[in-house]
C-alpha cells in the first residue's frame, strides 16, 4: 500500500523527510516553528459539471460527501439529489432519492447534522410554539430516511413532544421497552427551540420563556440503573445566559462543554431561497453561554455579517459563504484554523441572489457549489482538482484545500536556492504491510519510506 500522506503533527518531533520549501509565510521561518507545507497550481479542473434547473436543489441546503466523493443534496422537497463521478470519463451522472414530502416540507429551520454509525442525522422543526418537528437520517449509500413529528438525535436517542403543554420526552430507540424520559418546562412556560445531544448520552436542551421571554441552557447526562433513569448532571448546569442572547435556536455546536461554541444565525429561518443572516456564535464557559469573545479574526471578521453557516461536527469544518466569498475553519479542539480555499472561481454559478453554498471532500480534492440561478431554479458547480503541476513546496501558515499539506518544523536552516530546510511530520510517501496469522488474535504492522 502506498500514497501520499496528509498529516497533521501536534508536537515538534517530527520523523519524517526533509524538504525545501519557498517561504511563503510573510516572516521570517525560526527553528523548531511548525509551517504548513502545500503544493501549488493545482487549480485546473480535472472535470466542471453544472446541472440543470433544479428547483430542489435549492429547496435547502444540507450537503453530504461519502468516503467516494460523491455527494448529495438533502432539501425539503418530495426529491433529493446526489451525483456519481466516473473517474474513467471525468464526467458526473445525476441521480435521485425519494423523500416523503409532507415530513420535510414547510418547516422553518435546519438544525445540525452529526455523523455517527455512518450515519448523519439531523432535523428541521418549526420553533413557533414547537408546532411542529421531523428528521431525516441519511448514510453513506445515499438512502434517505425521514421520521415525522420526532427529533432523531442519534442511533439510540430522539426527542418528542408530548400532548402537556411544556412537557417532553426522549426515547431510547435501540431499547424500545425502557420508559421514556420526560422533562417538564412547565414552570416558565418553556418550549425547546434546540436539542443537542454529544457523547451519547449528554443532552443540552435550549429553551424560551412565554413567561419572562428568556433563553435558558440546561444541561442533563442520563444513565439507565437497570432498573430506571437516572439524570446524573443535575438539570440547569448553563442556566445562565447574558441578557442579550435572545436566539433560541442552535443551529451547530462543537460540543456541550466548557469551552465548546453554539453556532447560529440572526434569523431561525433557513428557507430554499439561500437568504443571508447575520452569524452569531456563542461559547459556554463555567459562568453560562456567553457570545464568543476569542475567535481568531478572520472568523471575528465574519461576526454580524449575513452569511451562509454549516459546521460538519464529524470533520470539524466551519463552512461560511456569502455572495462573493468562499471560508472554511477547522475546529482543532480549542480554535477555528482557516484553511485557505485554492481553486478557480472564474466559471462559477452567479447567484440570483442571496449566498453560494458549499461543501469539501474529506481528502480537499472535490468542491460542491451551490447557488440559486433564478426565481425557480438552482445549480452546482462540481470541481475536481488535477495534481498539481508545480513540484516545489511552499511553506505557509494555513493548510490549502487540496490533497497536497503537509505538517512540517523548520531546522533553521537554508539551501543554495534560499529555500527553507524542513523536516515533515510523516514522509511524503509512505509504504506499509500488515502481515497477521489466522486463528491468533494478534498481528504485525511493519513499514517503511520510499
Amino acid at each position: 500500500m502506498k500514497g501520499l500522506t496528509n498529516a497533521t503533527n501536534t508536537s515538534n518531533d517530527a520523523k519524517g523527510d526533509v524538504v525545501y520549501a519557498v517561504n511563503n509565510t510573510g516572516g521570517d521561518i525560526l527553528a523548531q516553528q511548525k509551517v504548513w507545507l502545500n503544493k501549488h497550481n493545482n487549480t485546473d479542473l480535472e472535470s466542471s459539471w453544472i446541472s440543470g434547473g433544479y428547483s430542489s436543489y435549492i429547496s435547502g441546503f444540507a450537503l453530504f460527501f461519502n468516503a467516494n466523493n460523491n455527494f448529495l443534496a438533502l432539501s425539503r422537497a418530495a426529491t433529493a439529489f446526489y451525483a456519481l463521478y466516473d473517474n474513467d470519463d471525468k464526467t458526473w451522472t445525476l441521480n435521485t432519492v425519494s423523500v416523503t414530502p409532507s415530513v420535510l416540507n414547510n418547516l422553518v429551520a435546519y438544525n445540525n447534522f452529526i455523523e455517527a454509525e455512518n450515519c448523519y442525522y439531523g432535523f428541521y422543526i418549526n420553533n413557533t410554539a414547537v408546532k411542529s418537528m421531523a428528521s431525516a437520517t441519511v448514510d453513506g449509500n445515499f438512502t434517505v430516511k425521514t421520521y415525522e413529528d420526532e427529533i432523531v438525535l442519534s442511533e439510540q436517542w430522539a426527542f418528542k413532544k408530548t400532548d402537556t403543554d411544556y412537557v417532553f420526552e426522549v426515547v431510547d430507540r435501540i431499547n424500545t421497552s425502557r420508559p421514556h424520559i420526560s422533562f417538564n418546562f412547565s414552570e416558565y412556560q418553556e418550549n425547546i427551540y434546540t436539542v443537542l445531544l454529544d457523547n451519547d448520552n449528554e443532552f443540552l436542551f435550549i429553551t424560551k420563556s412565554e413567561i419572562d421571554n428568556e433563553v435558558r441552557f440546561r444541561k442533563t447526562e442520563i444513565c439507565w440503573n437497570k432498573t430506571d433513569w437516572l439524570l446524573l448532571t443535575p438539570l440547569g448546569k448553563y442556566p445562565r445566559v447574558e441578557p442579550y442572547i435572545t436566539q433560541p435556536t442552535i443551529k451547530y455546536f462543537t460540543g456541550i462543554d466548557n469551552g465548546d461554541y453554539l453556532i447560529t444565525t440572526s434569523s431561525v429561518i433557513d428557507d430554499s431561497w439561500n437568504k443571508r443572516y447575520n452569524l452569531i456564535i456563542y461559547k459556554i464557559t463555567n459562568d453560562g453561554v456567553v457570545i464568543a469573545q476569542d475567535l481568531p479574526t478572520d472568523l471575528h471578521n465574519l461576526i454580524d455579517k449575513p452569511c451562509l453557516v454549516r459546521y460538519d461536527k464529524r470533520t470539524k469544518r466551519l463552512y461560511i459563504s456569502n455572495d462573493a466569498d468562499f471560508y472554511m475553519f477547522v475546529f482543532d479542539g480549542t480554535t477555528f484554523v482557516l484553511q485557505t480555499l485554492d481553486f478557480d472561481k472564474t466559471n462559477l454559478i452567479v447567484p440570483y441572489e442571496g449566498s453560494y453554498n458549499f461543501s469539501v471532500s474529506d481528502d480537499r480534492t472535490t468542491i460542491a457549489i451551490q447557488a440559486q440561478t433564478s426565481v425557480s431554479s438552482g445549480k452546482f458547480n462540481v470541481l475536481k482538482l488535477t495534481t498539481p503541476d508545480d513540484d516545489e513546496w511552499y511553506a505557509e501558515n494555513y493548510a490549502q484545500v487540496n490533497a497536497y499539506s503537509l505538517t512540517g518544523y523548520c531546522t533553521g536552516k537554508t539551501d543554495g536556492l534560499g529555500r527553507a530546510e524542513i523536516r515533515t511530520a510523516l514522509p511524503e510517501v509512505l509504504t506499509f504491510s500488515i502481515s497477521f496469522t489466522p486463528d491468533v488474535e494478534t498481528f504485525e504492522l511493519s513499514g517503511g519510506v520510499q
